[in-house]
């Protein structure tokens, strides 16, 4: 599994005395209705000796159309573990305003939808901009994904995005590289 994939390459890294930094890893809606699903991420972390607050829970949109209660107890239980959390591809399919108001989340990832051409640009740019405003508002980082130029990097940052991701930084690379 990726998460057993990850806590291996962080021990690693740990115990060769490597700067090492979270890694984000992408959990389901199937993840979600498992009761045991936090216990065990947290028992893989311990028994690698990894600290929690190195593993970053990234969760996919889908995830909140499943039970919130249980959603809402797994992502406690995981940011209580020191765990973030987070909300991949906001904006891509699943996104409500009610889920930012009944589910406590770390960080929002911003689809790059909102980034690419299309024929609504002006109504991506008014939505990106008030998700941006939103997301500071109540204590949420905010990153934007599918990052490829400058222009974008400047536009992003005069909305008051200030995590990016995207080719325009790196290309994706080996964990060797």
């Amino acid at each position: 599994a990726v998460l057993d994939c990850v806590v291996e390459y962080l021990k690693e890294a740990i115990d060769l005395g490597e700067k090492v930094v979270p890694i984000s890893v992408n959990f389901s809606r199937r993840n979600n209705c498992f009761a045991n699903f936090v216990p065990s991420v947290y028992k893989k972390l311990n028994e690698r000796s990894v600290p929690s607050n190195l593993l970053e829970a990234e969760l996919t949109e889908s995830v909140f159309t499943a039970d919130l209660n249980m959603l809402s107890m797994n992502i406690n239980s995981l940011r209580e573990k020191g765990i973030e959390v987070s909300v991949d591809d906001f904006g891509s399919g699943y996104s409500s305003l009610n889920m930012l108001k009944e589910i406590s989340v770390d960080v929002i990832k911003i689809d790059r939808i909102f980034l690419e051409d299309s024929t609504n640009i002006e109504k991506s740019k008014y939505i990106l901009e008030t998700v941006i405003q939103l997301s500071k508002q109540l204590n949420m980082e905010i990153i934007a994904e599918g990052v490829e130029t400058k222009e974008q990097v400047d536009y992003l940052t005069g909305l008051g995005c200030d995590i990016f991701q995207g080719c325009y930084f790196d290309k994706p690379i080996s964990v060797k590289e």
